[in-house]
């Protein structure tokens, strides 16, 4: 393939497709799995009960997969672009209001339920449903492309948010407040123990 056949062929919708398809997993997968990152620190906000913490996680996936399994009914019926759309203001909406939750119930339905549901809109299963329509003879190459988001937002966010609260203070905070624990479950690094 020459350059300017290249430099054609990328300015074709269905690339930019593509690389929206890559963003938006690393964004959405990224906003959902840093939520461990932060746990204990929640839970102790919340009463110290990180059972529940986990339960808001684990609600948050299971709103995720019971979205994803009507998305592209609702992708024929609406349009692929607003339903994006409303996935990216439903999340973020979610994200937002999670901040401002002062009790487990709040989490609960702000980020389990809310945003939940806004990331399984934005998620893996709508990013399947868009790029096999716009790529029907390359689905799986096309897909990998896409999908090899998902392994930098697992890694990328929490690595970054560790890093951010370690050296923002956050850290020596917490320790401060006697809401550590008091040994580190971390095998790399003596950074956080009390």
């Amino acid at each position: 393939m020459t350059p300017g056949n290249w430099l054609r062929a990328t300015r074709e919708p269905r690339w930019r497709a593509l690389a929206g398809a890559f963003v938006t997993v690393v964004l959405a997968q990224g906003l959902s799995n840093s939520f461990p990152v932060f746990l204990l620190p929640i839970s102790d906000d919340l009463g110290g009960l990180r059972s529940l913490s986990a339960a808001v996680y684990s609600v948050h996936n299971l709103m995720m997969g019971l979205v994803g399994t009507v998305v592209d009914a609702l992708m024929r019926r609406v349009g692929e672009r607003r339903i994006m759309l409303a996935g990216a203001v439903i999340m973020g909406g979610g994200v937002a209001l999670a901040a401002t939750a002062d009790s487990p119930l709040g989490l609960l339905l702000w980020f389990g339920v809310i945003a939940g549901g806004g990331a399984g809109l934005l998620g893996s299963v709508a990013q399947l449903v868009v790029l096999s329509r716009w790529f029907p003879t390359a689905r799986g190459a096309v897909n990998g492309v896409a999908f090899s988001g998902m392994g930098s937002a697992s890694s990328s966010p929490r690595r970054s948010l560790r890093f951010w609260w370690s050296t923002s203070g956050g850290a020596g905070r917490w320790r401060a407040s006697g809401r550590a624990p008091d040994s580190c479950s971390c095998r790399r690094c003596s950074s956080h123990r009390a």
